[in-house]
Order: C-alpha cells, then sequence, then structure tokens
C-alpha cells in the first residue's frame, strides 16, 4: 500500500482543491452570497473522485511494482539488471573510431607530439555507461606554441582534415574538441583533449580553458592526467556503484562531477564496512554521500589548486545531501521505491 496511499492523498488533495475553487470562482461571478458549506462540499466531491483515481492508480502501481522486483529477484537483482541495462554496449565501435582518429593525430602531428595519443576518462577506468564519451588526449611538446595555438592546431584538423562517412559534427567545447558520429542509428561521441607540455620532469601538462562569453577571453589550467589515473584503484564492486551512481545522477538530475563520485565512492569504501549486497552497498554510499557531501574537501589529484568540491556550491551540496536523505527514507520505507530512482524497463 505504497502507492496507492501516496497516489490516494495527492488525488484527493489536487482535485479536492480544484473542484473546490472552480466552485468559488463560479459563486463569485454569480454575485450571489457566497455558501461556504457548498464551498467545502465542492471540495469533498472533488476530493472522493480524486482520491478514489489516484488510489486505482496507486493500487495498479503497486502491484506492479511488486512483479517486477519478484521477476528480478529482489532488489539486489534489480539494480545488477538494471546495470546490465545501461552497458556500454556500443563501447567497441567508438573505440574502433578512437583508434583511427588517434592514429591520424599522431600521423599529422608526429614531430610535436610528446607520446602517441592516449585514451583516458572512463573507458580507461573501466566506469563507462551507455552514452558515455571516448576521450582522446593529444599531449604536444613545450615549444609546440601557447595551448590556445595547440587548441586551434587540433580543433582545425578535426573540423577540415579528418575525414570519415559516419561523422556528424565537430564543436568546440570548454577543454576539448567534441566529434559526434552516427553508427546504425547510434550516437557516438568522442572528445579530443588537447595539452601542452610544462617542462618540469613531472608530467604537467597545461589544459585549454575556453570562454563561452562574447567578451570573455580563453585560459589554461595546469593538470597531469597520470596522476588522476593513478589516484584510485577500484574493486570491480566499486565500479559497479560508481557506474550506479553515474546512471543516478543523469536520470535524477543531480549536478556533480564523475570524478567526484569517484572520490566519494573511494572515501566511502575507505571509511565504513560495506555491507555484502550490492543494494545494501549502494544504500550506504549514498547515506555516506548524504553525511559527507558538505564537508569533505577533494584537491583534483593532477592539479592541487583545483578544488574539485568547490564546483559545487554550497547550496548545491545541501540539496544533493537532502536529496539522498530523502532517496533512503523512502527506500527503507517501502524497498520497491528504489524503481523511482533506477528506471529499468522490464516486460
Amino acid at each position: 500500500m505504497n502507492k496507492s496511499i501516496k497516489y490516494g492523498t495527492g488525488g484527493a488533495l489536487l482535485f479536492g482543491t480544484g473542484n473546490a475553487l472552480l466552485y468559488a470562482i463560479n459563486q463569485i461571478d454569480s454575485n450571489e452570497e457566497f455558501d461556504w458549506s457548498k464551498f467545502f462540499e465542492a471540495f469533498a466531491k472533488g476530493a472522493a473522485v480524486g482520491g478514489a483515481t489516484g488510489f486505482s492508480f496507486g493500487v495498479f502501481r503497486d502491484i506492479k511494482m511488486t512483479a517486477v522486483l519478484q521477476k528480478t529477484a529482489g532488489l539486489s537483482g534489480y539494480l545488477n539488471h538494471k546495470l546490465r541495462a545501461c552497458e556500454d554496449v556500443s563501447s567497441k565501435d567508438t573505440l574502433k573510431k578512437a583508434n583511427k582518429l588517434r592514429e591520424q593525430l599522431h600521423k599529422r602531428f608526429r614531430t610535436q607530439l610528446v607520446e602517441y595519443p592516449s585514451l583516458h576518462g572512463s573507458a580507461v577506468k573501466g566506469l563507462s555507461i551507455e552514452g558515455s564519451d571516448i576521450d582522446v588526449q593529444v599531449a604536444f611538446k613545450q615549444n609546440s606554441g601557447t595551448i590556445a595555438n595547440v587548441y586551434d592546431m587540433v580543433n582545425d584538423f578535426c573540423a577540415e582534415e579528418f575525414e570519415d562517412r559516419s561523422l556528424t559534427s565537430v564543436r568546440s567545447q570548454k577543454h576539448s574538441v567534441g566529434l559526434s558520429f552516427k553508427v546504425a542509428d547510434k550516437d557516438h561521441r568522442i572528445d579530443v583533449v588537447p595539452l601542452r607540455q610544462v617542462n618540469n620532469g613531472s608530467g604537467d601538462t597545461y589544459l585549454f580553458v575556453g570562454n563561452s562569453s562574447f567578451f570573455g577571453t580563453p585560459t589554461y589550467k595546469k593538470t597531469n592526467p597520470k596522476k588522476q589515473l593513478a589516484a584510485f584503484k577500484f574493486t570491480i564492486k566499486q565500479k559497479k556503484i560508481i557506474k550506479l551512481l553515474k546512471v543516478w545522477k543523469i536520470e535524477n538530475r543531480i549536478s556533480i562531477k564523475s570524478m567526484h563520485l569517484e572520490y566519494l565512492v573511494h572515501k566511502a569504501f575507505n571509511s565504513t564496512k560495506m555491507p555484502v549486497g550490492i543494494d545494501k552497498c549502494l544504500l550506504e554510499v549514498i547515506n555516506y554521500i548524504g553525511n559527507n557531501i558538505t564537508t569533505l574537501r577533494f584537491v583534483d589529484p593532477g592539479n592541487s589548486n583545483n578544488i574539485i568540491s568547490n564546483t559545487l556550491t554550497e547550496l548545491q551540496k545541501v540539496n544533493i545531501r537532502d536529496y539522498c536523505f530523502e532517496m533512503l527514507d523512502n527506500i527503507y520505507k517501502d524497498e520497491r521505491n528504489i524503481m523511482d530512482y533506477f528506471a529499468v524497463d522490464i516486460k
């Protein structure tokens, strides 16, 4: 009796209030003395209709939710089904395009590059989900010009020289050049990230930072991709939790960087003894996020001056905290409510 009560109550309030207001408007237009007894009677009639409608819809929803959990063998099975549903099935096709792009970038800029263009991001970490981009990093030598010049060279190459029948668009982005492909009616996205070497022997590079405002000028920041990749090593279970959280942030419009989520999962597993089931583990991590999102300071492993946790405002952190606790409360009341936060189409 989870959704039935919720929808029944909501329907009663909505229809009751609406019917009462409609009566009040008609009564005022008629210039007759306002009859409060009929006003409340209108509310009661609307509430009865709305409550019955909402309750019926809620009962149907409750039955369907129960059937889904039974079909997937409970909460843990449901989440594993979600993981399979969000698996990056098109990654092989995107990887082929990325490798072709890497080869041609190397051929075009061979003498100016520190090393062969490399893959980076979720594809390398094993954290990609359906729709994830593949990042191709192109590191130029220090004497290749400014990072703005390097970015322009790569942008021009992608837009004017790189040829691929399935390429549909090339767009300039804040840090990268985005390429979109269409293969077998599916969209594939690759981000080419130009970098320029900082000659200090540490592997540091400069990353282009574009400015979208009309009068703004582009700038740059220091980063170290190798340090970023080496910062966290995740187990299979941790990778599953991260993938679920990446889906969670997309489906529930949670504004937080993927790197920030990875850090929070890393901290949660190191700070708390995790339960066995993936469902209990996920809820424990979400509880950790709620308890710590407003206070934990996360510094970019590739640049000590880049505070990742500061990309969220204090209000955004509070909103995420409250959302986590509200979610946990709803799921602890009725585990079927997990479907409100992780949607799966099960036939």
